[in-house]
């Protein structure tokens, strides 16, 4: 038997429709790629300022001794063939690729970084995977430190989280024997050692560590041996534990110079993942009301200084949780860390 919707289609003579016009077209028809290409530049600034990429794919190839400044969200962004560059780059949801570029430093937030055949580049990273490097020397990389207005705005049309950040877990596909081709860069080195503060009468840009909307976290865990401790503070959802995780970690840098911020992550957790975390089912209902944000510290009596920090920051200690006890927190902020490394590799977050 046939199909009785098909027969009465073909009995009937319907006109091809050749005019149909669809809005995805008319914007496509209406893109210059020129618009969003940066090439044989050399000795000058480039300026895309909020809202002229709008999301679109964008390519940089062939500058030499150029800042490039792209203030936007970006769907995928090339870097080739470039030397003695700087690149301050909006978030990207994708993916950022670097390839032959030598002596240059980048500050860029995005959905997956990767980098080929470079030499001598240092990079000011956000992302939520593992960076990857592959036939490349002299990488060094540190933690993204940026504000500017609408940069939070625009990470969130990226789909991106400024507290996810895997910047310091580098994977490198081709390793030299005996050597190491990346490290991270020293904590005594900012921002400001790599960029002059770049100037703009409308967009009140800062590198200043205290105005980022991303966190500045270290991605190094204590010595054990130099008996400092590790403590774990969640922030569950109620609608404020962004700006509550943020004032949290600017007042305890601010009050306590001795503690420094390990990782950020931002995440929803299962009972049963909740339950790993805490050791009970105490704060399944909690976990369960929204996405959390944990955040891993270390330093001399950082419990202590955590549990008052959140004391005078957030309003409504119930809607936080902090570590008490040191001889198994540092256990409990890795199985932490652990877990949202797996939901976020399998975007089960």
């Amino acid at each position: 038997m046939g199909c009785l919707c098909d027969k009465a289609k073909k009995s009937k003579n319907f006109p091809e429709d050749t005019n149909k016009g669809y809005s995805w077209d008319q914007r496509r028809q209406n893109i210059d790629p020129k618009d969003f290409t940066v090439e044989n530049t050399e000795n000058t600034e480039v300026w895309k300022l909020p809202r002229s990429i709008n999301g679109q794919q964008f390519v940089i190839r062939n500058c030499k001794n150029a800042s490039i400044y792209l203030l936007d969200h970006i769907n995928t962004l090339t870097i080739d063939d470039c030397s003695d560059c700087k690149f301050i780059i909006g978030p990207v949801k994708g993916s950022v690729f670097l390839r032959d570029c030598n002596d240059c430093t980048c500050l860029v937030a995005c959905g997956q970084y990767r980098m080929r055949d470079c030499h001598n580049v240092n990079v000011f990273l956000c992302c939520p995977t593992q960076p990857i490097i592959e036939s490349s020397r002299r990488i060094h990389f540190g933690c993204y430190q940026l504000y500017y207005d609408q940069l939070e705005e625009q990470f969130r049309s990226a789909e991106l989280s400024v507290f996810n950040n895997n910047w310091s877990n580098v994977h490198d596909f081709t390793p030299t024997h005996g050597d190491t081709n990346w490290c991270i860069l020293p904590t005594t080195m900012t921002v400001h050692d790599y960029f002059q503060q770049p100037s703009h009468d409308v967009l009140n840009i800062s590198l200043d560590r205290s105005r980022s909307v991303v966190p500045l976290t270290t991605g190094i865990h204590p010595d054990p041996s130099e008996d400092l401790e590790v403590c774990l503070v969640v922030f569950f959802y109620d609608r404020h534990e962004e700006v509550l995780s943020k004032s949290f970690i600017n007042k305890l840098l601010e009050d306590r110079p001795s503690c420094w911020i390990v990782n950020c992550r931002q995440l929803s957790l299962e009972p049963r993942d909740a339950e790993v975390v805490f050791s009970s089912p105490a704060y399944n209902r909690l976990a369960q009301a929204g996405p959390l944000v944990g955040v891993v510290c270390a330093g001399s009596r950082v419990i202590y200084s955590c549990q008052k920090t959140v004391e005078k920051t957030a309003h409504s200690v119930e809607q936080v949780y902090v570590s008490n006890n040191p001889r198994t927190s540092s256990i409990q902020a890795e199985t932490f860390i652990s877990i949202a490394a797996m939901l976020l590799s399998t975007g089960a977050f």
